[in-house]
């Protein structure tokens, strides 16, 4: 699919949602003139009104939107990754025994399951890609229950390399969670920390190993991540075990903004979500220099 395609078919979608928002208008103006003529026809034309539009124009406009955000998605990083599958809901391609395996940050599943849309996977390369919006739930230790609830969300990233990096450690933004939660997490799992930063770097990470090495990654690494972190309005946290890196970058998302107003334009379909992937990619291919 083109973007000239896509344009074409959401434009079915907005005019099914326009048409049937036309038609509440025309079933509410008609409920208003006829108030002083028959009260009772007016307020039955009235919640037939009401109900077409849960019923017709409000699944019509969501669809409308989850379509341009589908198009937009199979036109960016679809193409990148040649994506085998886009999830708008009950998302696969990530699990929450994945995140939890990376240990960036703790999962309490008896506040909220992790919440997931958009989930897209493929292949770059030799290198399997999934990626997906996440909504994450924390427990901030020693506070009471009913305020102690902390919520990450963002857009987490799953590499396999194609080779084993031989390394185990966490690159994570020191804001990436409140102290109160990140210092109790890291010592539970066991994760020493100290700072890590390119020469002439915009920003320091807690860096923790757990392979025994304890050795920091190359400078060449560690630049690309700060031109990663320096890149996006989010906050980043990185996990390397073996064959798999996870990126979890908290305040970014993959769904665009759809404005039911209008028709979005080839170009706006065509404007990356996500630029920040380009640079995720780099990371793993670079870790091939210091397998």
């Amino acid at each position: 699919m083109n973007s000239a395609e896509a344009v074409n078919m959401l434009t079915s979608y907005y005019k099914r949602y326009h048409f049937s928002l036309i038609a509440v208008i025309a079933l509410l103006m008609t409920a208003l003139a006829l108030t002083f003529v028959n009260r009772t026809l007016s307020v039955v034309i009235g919640a037939g009104a009401f109900a077409f539009f849960l019923a017709v124009t409000l699944p019509a406009r969501k669809k409308y939107e989850e379509e341009t955000i589908r198009s937009n998605l199979i036109l960016t990083i679809g193409r990148k990754i040649s994506a085998e599958a886009i999830e708008a809901r009950r998302v696969t391609v990530l699990t929450e025994e994945m995140m939890r395996g990376a240990e960036l940050l703790p999962l309490d599943s008896s506040l909220a399951r992790p919440f997931l849309a958009w989930g897209l996977s493929g292949k770059y390369a030799a290198y399997r890609i999934a990626l997906a919006e996440v909504s994450l739930a924390q427990r901030i230790p020693e506070v009471p229950r009913a305020k102690s609830a902390h919520f990450s969300a963002g857009v987490w990233t799953r590499i396999e390399l194609p080779f084993d990096s031989g390394r185990d450690f966490r690159l994570i933004d020191p804001e990436f969670l409140p102290e109160a939660i990140l210092n109790p997490f890291l010592e539970k799992t066991n994760l020493v920390k100290r700072t890590a930063a390119a020469d002439g770097g915009k920003k320091e990470f807690l860096f923790a190993d757990k392979s025994g090495k304890d050795a920091l990654p190359g400078g060449v690494f560690l630049k690309k991540l700060d031109e990663l972190a320096a890149g996006t309005s989010g906050i980043t946290a990185l996990s390397l075990r073996g064959k798999t890196l996870d990126v979890f970058i908290r305040n970014r998302f993959l769904s665009l903004k759809v404005n039911a107003r209008i028709l979005p334009d080839p170009k706006l379909l065509e404007t990356n979500p996500y630029p920040e992937l380009k640079r995720i990619i780099e990371l793993a291919m670079l870790l091939r220099q210091d397998a």
